[in-house]
């Protein structure tokens, strides 16, 4: 058993010297991390460790010094050179994280570079002038708290993540990974592309016992974006997300991140409380790819805006479609894979058996304006077999329903009003 350093200023970047020791920690040997507050850019961890975080253990991103370490890695569906996690295990078997140690990525500082201080100007601000907003989000590089990338065996048990410049964690070309207790904890509403989990590329994940609040998707689940994602070729699937609390965010997502295919996946036993969305998909013309078997179980919705969102025609300003270069923009080397052409022949996505069971969702605070149903599929490829059984749904309007084969059984929907144009976009940030 070996202790980390003692504290002997919080204010002094530890990266160094705390990962000699944890680069010192023999195979099979446990690592424990006494109380205190730890100034780190990137920890990288090593195979075949358990590291147990004692109670008030905190890891705060020392974002002043920017000495993140550049890796080859995937942002939002491209395989680009970006920053290293704050907390990373990359290229190992058999690790388990667990105690509640808190990461705080002091978001607040990469929240202003994207937004400006007063939310109405930043890189954002720059990049939207010139027609190009989909690059802001890869352009301005951002660390994500926690990276499990190329790993196995992987165990994660009561970490908080906490205002992540990025996403709070990305699991990514893993498999056999168990997320438990995990909190995510990012409350600031300017906050851009602060996931809570994300699955990307990866199977055999399970999820369990999750609180999430962010301002963004709640749980995420990906396989890479557009000819990139098709090109690397792989799926998610084999997941489970269960008995998890979703807050305030945009719910449990499937996409837009879709082209590798994603595909048994089983989320059961969730309470959503003033969540954006319930069960979410979404994709556009250039992601193909394909959604199947999916089901979900014994969902409680408390004033959801959306208790079922399916979009595969989703935020066109996000499209590479939209991109035109200017002349001035000097661009690196992933802008030629995200603006590289997709294939028109290729099927747009193909969602497939689709099974919700006992979703109930009431609307209690009269100033939600909730959608029963948001579900729109693509007139060349609808969406087949959605069924939705044994439920009950209390919303402010119906919704819409198009380009789709939706099954209902034993299904009671209590409209209270009639259809408001205003909501039939949603998140197209």
């Amino acid at each position: 058993m070996k202790n980390t350093l003692k504290i002997v200023n919080k204010d002094i970047d530890q990266t160094l010297e705390f990962q000699k020791i944890i680069d010192s920690t023999n195979v099979n040997e446990t690592l424990r991390v006494v109380r205190g507050t730890y100034l780190i850019s990137n920890l990288f961890f090593h195979s075949n460790m358990r590291v147990i975080f004692e109670e008030g253990v905190i890891f705060i991103n020392n974002y002043q010094n920017l000495d993140y370490k550049l890796i080859d890695t995937r942002i939002a569906g491209i395989n680009m050179k970006s920053y290293a996690g704050i907390l990373n295990i990359i290229d190992c078997k058999n690790v388990k994280l667990e105690g509640h140690a808190i990461i705080d990525g002091k978001g607040d500082y990469f929240y202003n570079l994207y937004w400006g201080k007063d939310t109405k100007g930043g890189l954002r601000k720059i990049y939207d002038a010139k027609g190009i907003r989909p690059l802001c989000d890869y352009d301005l590089k951002r660390p994500r708290n926690l990276l499990i990338q190329n790993s196995s065996n992987i165990i994660i048990d009561s970490l908080e993540s906490k205002d992540s410049a990025f996403w709070n964690v990305h699991v990514l070309y893993t498999h056999d990974v168990v997320l438990k207790n995990i909190v995510i904890n990012c409350k600031n509403l300017k906050a851009p592309s602060t996931d809570g989990i994300d699955i990307d590329s990866s199977y055999n994940v399970k999820v369990i016992k999750a609180t999430t609040y962010t301002n963004d998707d709640s749980i995420c689940i990906k396989s890479g974006r557009d000819s990139d994602g098709l090109m690397t070729n792989i799926p998610s699937h084999d997941i489970e997300i269960s008995d998890c609390t979703i807050l305030k965010g945009f719910g449990i997502t499937i996409g837009s991140e879709v082209s590798g295919g994603i595909f048994n996946v089983n989320i059961h036993d969730i309470k959503y409380i003033n969540t954006d969305c319930g069960f979410r998909i979404k994709s556009s013309p250039t992601r193909k790819g394909y959604i199947k078997n999916v089901t979900l179980s014994n969902l409680d919705m408390i004033d959801v805006k959306y208790p079922i969102h399916v979009s595969l025609d989703w935020n066109k300003n996000y499209s590479n479609l939209c991109i035109k270069l200017p002349s001035d923009y000097k661009k690196e080397e992933y802008v030629d894979k995200l603006l590289a052409p997709v294939d028109d022949s290729i099927p747009n996505t193909i969602i497939d058996n689709i099974v919700v069971d006992n979703l109930n969702s009431k609307t209690t605070n009269s100033k939600v304006e909730s959608r029963a149903f948001e579900i729109i599929g693509f007139k060349d490829s609808p969406i087949m077999d959605f069924k939705i059984n044994n439920s009950n749904i209390v919303a402010s309007e119906f919704g819409r329903i198009g380009f789709a084969n939706v099954i209902f059984n034993n299904v009671k929907v209590n409209v209270l009003g009639q259809n408001k144009p205003s909501n039939d976009d949603y998140d197209n940030r």
